[in-house]
C-alpha cells in the first residue's frame, strides 16, 4: 500500500520507488504522520523552511526541501552507524553544494557537509576537506562540530594528535553552549578516562549533571546505571542511583523506568530488592505502552521473577497489554500460561 500511495504521488514520479518509500519512512518513523499527505499537495517553499527552521535553526534562502532532506539524511545514517546512501544523497547532494556556495558561512550546511565527507565510505569521502569544514563550522559555534572535533582529539582520529586539553575545550565549550550530547560524552570521558582524557569523579559527575538539569533523560539514566554499579570513577550509592533513574523514568524515559524496575526486582548493583517498586516502575513503563516493560512484568508474574510473586492473572493482563500492540512473542507467552493453567487445573 505504501508503494501505491508513493507510485501515484506526482512530486516523487521522477524519484526511485525505494527512495521515496524511504522518505516517507523516515517522516513516519519522526511521528509526522500527517506529512506525506502534505507534501502531495505541494513543493510547498513554506512547509519545507519551517521543517529547517525547526530542526535545524535556520530557513532556507532556496531549495528548502532538498536543503532539508539531505541533511535529515546525512543525520539518519549518522544515527545509525550506517554509511550514507548514495542513491538518496545523490538526490540532493549538487543543492547542499550549491547553496554552501551561495550561501557562504552557514554552520549547519557546512557541519553536515563535513559529516558526509568524513563519515562516507565511498564516492563521498574526503577527509581532509571534511576535516577543514569541521573546524570552519566549529569556528562559526556549531556545537555538533565541537563535539566532532573534541572526540577527534580525544581519540586520536583521522590524523588529529592525543590531546586532552584541546578534546576538553571543544566538548566544554559545545556542552556550555547548550549541547547536552556534548555535555553527556564529556562526562562518560571523564567517568570512563577515555581516549586522552584522564578519570575525574568531580568533572565525571558536573558534566552529566549538567545535561540532567537541562531535562536530559539519557544523561539521568546514564547516571543512575554509574551510581548504581559503580561504573569507571563514579563510586556506587544507591541514593543517587534511585534519584536519577526515578527522575528519568517520571519524566517519560521508559528505558530508566525498566531498568528501575529491573534493579528492585533483582536486586541489581547497590539497589536493593523491592517488589512493591520493581512492580511501580514497571508498570510506569507498560502503561506508556512500552511493550519490553509489560513483557518483563508479565514473565515476572508468571515464573515469580527475583523478588515478585507469582501471580496468574497480572501475568495475563501484562502479557495482554503487549498481545494487543501486536507482539507476537506476548501472544506466545499468552497462550503457554493459559495451557500451564489448564495442566494445573487438571
Amino acid at each position: 500500500m505504501l508503494i501505491l500511495n508513493i507510485k501515484y504521488n506526482k512530486m516523487f514520479d521522477n524519484l526511485p520507488i525505494e527512495v521515496s518509500a524511504h522518505i516517507y519512512s523516515f517522516f513516519n518513523k519522526q511521528n509526522e504522520k500527517h506529512v506525506f499527505s502534505r507534501i502531495s499537495r505541494k513543493y510547498n517553499k513554506i512547509y519545507w523552511i519551517e521543517q529547517c527552521k525547526e530542526k535545524y535553526g535556520f530557513s532556507p534562502e532556496e531549495d528548502a526541501r532538498e536543503i532539508y532532506l539531505a541533511m535529515a539524511l546525512i543525520d539518519e545514517a549518522i544515527d545509525k552507524k550506517n554509511s550514507i546512501d548514495e542513491k538518496e544523497i545523490d538526490l540532493f547532494y549538487e543543492k547542499l553544494i550549491q547553496y554552501n556556495t551561495n550561501y557562504p558561512g552557514n554552520s549547519e550546511v557546512i557541519y553536515h557537509l563535513a559529516k558526509l565527507y568524513l563519515r562516507n565510505k565511498s564516492k563521498y569521502q574526503n577527509i581532509e576537506l571534511g576535516k577543514s569544514l569541521c573546524e570552519q563550522a566549529a569556528t562559526l559555534n556549531h556545537n555538533g562540530a565541537r563535539q566532532l572535533l573534541g572526540s577527534f582529539y580525544r581519540d586520536g582520529l583521522y590524523g588529529y594528535p592525543f590531546d586532552a586539553l584541546v578534546a576538553i575545550k571543544y566538548y566544554k565549550d559545545a556542552a556550555i553552549s547548550g549541547s547536552n550530547n556534548a555535555a553527556v560524552e564529556l562526562g562518560i570521558s571523564f567517568r570512563d578516562g577515555c581516549g586522552s582524557i584522564e578519570r575525574n569523579v568531580e568533572q565525571a559527575i558536573y558534566y552529566l549533571n549538567m545535561a540532567v538539569n537541562r531535562n536530559d533523560n539519557r544523561a539521568a539514566r546514564i547516571l543512575g546505571l554509574s551510581y548504581c554499579d559503580g561504573i569507571g570513577a563514579i563510586p556506587q550509592n544507591q541514593e543517587k542511583a534511585i534519584l536519577n533513574y526515578k527522575l528519568a523514568a517520571t519524566r517519560g524515559d521508559n528505558i530508566a523506568a525498566r531498568d528501575l524496575g529491573s534493579s528492585f526486582r533483582d536486586g541489581l548493583g547497590c539497589i536493593r530488592k523491592n517488589a512493591e517498586l520493581a512492580i511501580e516502575y514497571f508498570r510506569m513503563a507498560a502503561l506508556r505502552e512500552d511493550i519490553e516493560a509489560a513483557i518483563n512484568l508479565g514473565v515476572s508474574f508468571a515464573f515469580g521473577r527475583g523478588c515478585i510473586a507469582k501471580d496468574h492473572n497480572e501475568s495475563a493482563y501484562y502479557l495482554t497489554l503487549a498481545a494487543n500492540s501486536g507482539d507476537q512473542r506476548a501472544v506466545k507467552m499468552l497462550e503457554d500460561l493459559n495451557m500451564n493453567l489448564k495442566l494445573t487445573l487438571n
